[in-house]
């Protein structure tokens, strides 16, 4: 951590931890969605276009991706 902010990739250690806290979060988040979309593709869930546009935008606004992909 101190390597990091000592090279100038951070100005504190705190800034450091959030980043690595956000980058765990899009983490999950990025697997959350490849498992929903393993799910629907088995047949073992099901949901409607209105549910699965909501769970998608939903999750474009919790990574931050401004593709408005859907799954």
């Amino acid at each position: 951590m101190e390597s990091k902010v000592e090279a100038g990739d951070y100005g504190t250690p705190s800034e450091f931890v959030r980043d690595l806290i956000r980058r765990d979060k899009q983490t999950q988040l990025r697997w959350l969605e490849i498992e929903l979309v393993d799910a629907l593709r088995s047949g073992n869930l099901e949901l409607s276009e209105a549910e699965l546009q909501v769970h998608s935008e939903h999750l474009a606004e919790e990574t931050g991706s401004k593709s408005g992909k859907k799954v």
